[in-house]
């Protein structure tokens, strides 16, 4: 590169090709690890890209000189600015973000101003004028490394001069006067969520139900009946039309080969949640009464669809049942009215069915495991 906004490239035969990127000075030069593309940086306030075939591309203008530019695993940008300090640029975003105020940095271009490294987690951390910060993509803003760290009172201070991550994940920092400190980042493989992160209730924290329909919503529900549903991390609002009565409290979730979801709840019965054309689900709710067709139990803990298509529910007080569907009504077998080869006087609390290849259906309960064919049963 050149002050004259010249950048030379040499092929493998020693020759020399000049690219004209910028009539101002060129500050910086990055090969991307990505694509195969060369970044530049100008005392213009330019972020070019030179890409296959010498075709450049400004990808950004800005009213300072940039510097050091830094590239994430994922291709994100971060390039040092002399009057923000340091600007992250998205290919694929709107707009570049920010990160510090507005000031006079006074960067120079002949030396990394920032250190700036990706840890084996992901983050970007960077150290400017001595504080140590990483990138919280959540909140897309820049938070200290104390933040995340108990205890330390060493990480408090912002007159951090060296660091050096290592390979093992192990960053070695220190001011040259107070002896090193070192952080280890560890993988955070869990991330614990409350559904009501504001009630000191228990019952509305404790998850019961858990489940992801055929379109990737996300459905869970509480003990004490509330019902969530979300879609790519947003919770989507009045999915079941008209809601379940008195807060049904769904502990089982399943959804058939027609795309019918079956909710069996707590001691508010087995509900049917058809979809509709605008999204919402229309529910039908069964509880049990006197009636031959009834379900036998208010209790549905689990629910399966054999491979032939048939719906089993488990009720945890009066055992086995089958769903019937026909012409869009709903019926119920029962040990009382057509599974007469169940146990009638034991079993009775079902918490887990499976179906194994051959075809039977496996039944957890509070007395032990049975097996049963259904395909005998019906013979």
């Amino acid at each position: 590169a050149s002050v004259h906004g010249l950048l030379a490239r040499v092929n493998n035969s020693g020759q020399i090709k000049f690219h004209k990127v910028s009539s101002s000075p060129v500050n910086h030069i990055k090969v991307s690890q990505k694509d195969e593309r060369v970044f530049c940086t100008t005392a213009k306030g330019e972020l070019i890209a030179v890409e296959k075939g010498g075709i450049v591309k400004n990808l950004l203008k800005h009213d300072a000189p940039l510097y050091n530019v830094f590239e994430e695993k994922d291709g994100v940008l971060w390039i040092e600015s002399d009057a923000y300090g340091i600007i992250r640029f998205d290919d694929g975003e709107d707009k570049p973000l920010f990160m510090y105020p507005k000031a006079n940095y006074s960067f120079r271009s002949w030396i990394n101003n920032i250190n700036i490294f990706q840890d084996i987690t992901g983050k970007v951390w960077i150290n400017l004028k001595g504080e140590l910060k990483f990138y919280n993509a959540h909140q897309k803003k820049m938070d200290p490394l104390s933040s995340i760290v108990r205890n330390s009172y060493s990480l408090e201070r912002t007159n951090i001069i060296r660091l050096f991550y290592d390979t093992t994940g192990v960053l070695w920092f220190g001011s040259g006067q107070d002896g090193i400190d070192k952080a280890v980042f560890r993988e955070q493989h869990f991330q614990v969520s409350a559904p009501d992160p504001n009630s000191f209730v228990r019952l509305k924290n404790e998850v019961r139900g858990l489940f992801e329909d055929k379109n990737g919503r996300l459905w869970y529900s509480t003990k004490s009946g509330d019902l969530y549903v979300y879609k790519d991390g947003i919770e989507v609002k009045n999915v079941l039309k008209p809601q379940p009565i008195n807060d049904a409290g769904i502990y089982a979730f399943f959804e058939d080969s027609r795309g019918t979801i079956w909710l069996g709840s707590k001691s508010n019965g087995l509900i049917r949640a058809r979809p509709s054309s605008n999204g919402q689900f229309t529910i039908q709710q069964f509880t049990f009464d006197s009636g031959k067709n009834s379900i036998s139990n208010n209790s549905v803990y689990c629910i399966l669809e054999d491979k032939k298509g048939r719906l089993w529910g488990g009720t945890y007080g009066q055992g086995l049942i089958q769903i019937i569907e026909k012409n869009g009504d709903v019926s119920f077998k029962t040990v009382k009215n057509g599974l007469g080869e169940y146990p009638e006087n034991s079993f009775k609390k079902i918490r887990h069915m499976a179906e194994d290849s051959s075809g039977r259906i496996w039944i957890g309960t509070t007395e032990g495991l049975l097996i049963f064919d259904p395909d005998a049963a019906s013979r």
